[in-house]
């Protein structure tokens, strides 16, 4: 599953320039590697295995781990003896100076809330630092440098579909089998997603289809997930119910396609304000939008609210009716004008779009 550093470094190789992607380090395996990524030619996987202690270090001795990890990265920048024009870190944990890299430039993306003092001073070693959260960029505020907001990206597979029903006006034909088909993208093994929420939905409404893609088998996640008997009872019950369907991990191309049947997206997480998710944004919503179809929500989205394009319910009291309100009443909220809207605004959020505006930032 590709989040945003993937999408950022594909975004940048099809741009025509040469990517490093630097792995988080490993406890075991080949000291250092150096791999093509077939389906991008432009881009290498560079991995490196860690010293040890590293995890314990970096959480109680950080000063220290910080001048290991510095000898560390020497090292890989050694065995790599490239100069980088740019260096962008989306990773919040690993590192306190982004200058060890040598780049010519450093972008600081933190995507996730940040929780700890270390992750906020890291902007400071950053010529620029970009985030997707309103909230993200408010805790980054302290430290006095300039922090660049952008939304989250639309990868190129889902913006060329969206320019093409844009261009034809085939998003406005809203006929279906008759089903009303609903879909969810997301890891169904992580255990922020609010299982309570989909199993009504799912027990309560037995005529609608329900898609999902993402991985349901801990086995099958590249990112955090958990095995606890809550998720394994939630995936039991959507494998067993006829009219659920678990598509699994998708390449983003055929994703694409197959999310232009649903009629409604879901966006139902359990949102947790001092965890490391307060619900500011999420990615998926672009993926949703550029179909042109509603999603409906079981919070507030905050980079969403007071725009058009998603239905936002203040929690699941309020979720259930609002649910029952768009699937009855589909003809409005996926009418031509809603649905354009929809995808003019997700088109505009291209990753390509957005490496030029941080580009403009970067060097004006």
């Amino acid at each position: 599953m590709f989040v945003s550093k993937h999408h950022y470094a594909v975004a940048l190789s099809q741009l025509g320039n040469k990517v490093y992607f630097l792995n988080p380090y490993s406890s075991n395996g080949e000291k250092f590697s150096l791999t093509p990524v077939p389906e991008f030619p432009g881009i290498q996987v560079v991995s490196f295995r860690g010293f040890t202690g590293s995890y314990i270090l970096r959480f109680k001795a950080r000063k220290f781990y910080d001048l290991l990890m510095k000898s560390q990265v020497r090292k890989v920048l050694k065995k790599l003896a490239v100069q980088f024009d740019e260096v962008w870190c989306f990773e919040t944990n690993l590192y306190s100076d982004l200058k060890i890299f040598n780049g010519k430039k450093t972008i600081y993306f933190p995507a996730d809330i940040l929780l700890y003092s270390y992750q906020i001073q890291l902007a400071k070693t950053a010529d620029l630092t970009v985030t997707i959260s309103a909230t993200i960029k408010k805790s980054l505020e302290v430290t006095g440098k300039e922090i660049l907001l952008v939304n989250h990206g639309l990868a190129p597979s889902f913006v060329q579909l969206a320019q093409q029903n844009l261009d034809s006006g085939l998003f406005r034909d809203n006929s279906n089998s008759g089903k009303i088909k609903v879909g969810y993208i997301g890891n169904l093994v992580r255990n922020i997603i609010d299982t309570v929420a989909i199993t009504q939905l799912v027990t309560t409404y037995p005529n609608i289809e329900f898609h999902f893609w993402g991985p349901h088998r801990i086995q099958d996640s590249n990112l955090s997930g958990t095995d606890d008997p809550t998720v394994k009872s939630f995936i039991g019950l959507l494998e067993q119910s006829n009219h659920c369907f678990l598509h699994g991990a998708t390449v983003s191309e055929k994703l694409a396609i197959e999310m232009q049947e649903m009629d409604i997206f879901l966006l139902t997480l359990i949102i947790k304000k001092d965890g490391d998710y307060d619900g500011s944004n999420s990615h998926k919503i672009m993926e949703y939008l550029s179909t042109g179809k509603i999603c409906v929500s079981n919070f507030k989205v905050g980079a969403f609210e007071g725009k058009d394009g998603i239905a936002m319910a203040a929690d699941n009291e309020s979720f259930f009716p609002l649910f029952e309100k768009v699937q009855s009443q589909l003809d409005f909220y996926n009418s031509a004008v809603q649905q354009e809207q929809r995808l003019a605004y997700a088109i505009n959020n291209s990753y390509a779009n957005h490496v030029k505006t941080i580009h403009r930032e970067l060097y004006t």
